[in-house]
């Protein structure tokens, strides 16, 4: 279109020559032409590997470090429904500014059969994590999110491997539906718990890896879970650490917000 414009041109004045327009100028259009049309495709290209890495709102998609509450950020209360009783465990909140800094979301997933069962409202549930949360704010630290699952189990024996309902854990519907929600990468991301299923959480839904942390109920005995892969930490601060040591790339690592 651009050559026929230009040979148009010369039409208007009169005087066509193209052997000589196409000899000396072409080549040089020619030339810019190709060096922007591999820019372009560059360009492109670039753009769809983001995109294959992109959450749907387009923005990259970062690792999260996904929590249980009792046992692992907050001391186990049995049916915590008081906000009175709320305490942030030791190192806890110092946990979650290093994972934070290093790029990781921090992702509260918490089963809550009290409801289920009739012992507590959600209005009440909701009290309880805004405690939490105003502790958490004292040292500067938030969440990226919260997600709660109210379904009481199902039968009597509330086995911890067993999945009755999709957002129960060992059921990995909270971690896959914060992913969608808040733009997260599950294959490069961790659950953190004190029960097998925690664990169980993590590796359902396609997690990096699963650390059980010894502040909560008691760990599970050798061969209690016979192939079922995790680690184990103290507490969520070694969590932390370990997580950090294993993906070099982000320790250290600080980010805005």
């Amino acid at each position: 279109m651009i050559t026929s414009l230009l040979i148009r041109e010369h039409e208007a004045k009169g005087r066509i020559s193209l052997p000589k327009f196409w000899g000396r100028r072409f080549p040089r259009l020619m030339l810019v032409y190709g060096m922007c049309a591999a820019f372009l495709t560059t360009v492109i290209l670039v753009v769809r590997r983001g995109w294959l890495k992109s959450s749907e709102g387009g923005t990259p998609m970062r690792p999260a470090v996904f929590l249980d509450r009792d046992g692992t950020v907050i001391a186990h209360v049995h049916y915590l429904s008081d906000p009175a009783d709320v305490r942030l465990l030791p190192g806890a909140a110092e946990a979650l500014a290093k994972l934070r800094a290093a790029g990781f979301a921090c992702v509260l997933v918490t089963n809550q059969s009290g409801i289920g069962r009739g012992m507590y409202t959600e209005e009440r549930l909701r009290q309880v994590h805004a405690e939490m949360t105003r502790q958490l704010a004292i040292f500067g630290v938030s969440l990226d999110g919260i997600y709660f699952c109210p379904e009481a189990p199902v039968g009597e024996g509330d086995d911890p491997t067993v999945i009755d309902h999709p957002d129960r854990k060992p059921g990995p519907g909270m971690l896959m539906r914060a992913a969608r929600e808040l733009g997260l990468d599950l294959s490069a991301s961790w659950m953190i718990g004190d029960m097998i299923s925690d664990v169980l959480a993590g590796i359902n839904a396609g997690c990096l890896g699963s650390i059980l942390v010894r502040t909560g109920k008691r760990l599970p005995e050798p061969g209690d879970y016979p192939g079922v892969v995790y680690q184990t930490a103290d507490d969520l601060r070694a969590a932390a650490a370990l997580i950090l040591e294993e993906t070099p790339g982000r320790k250290g690592m600080t980010t805005a917000g």
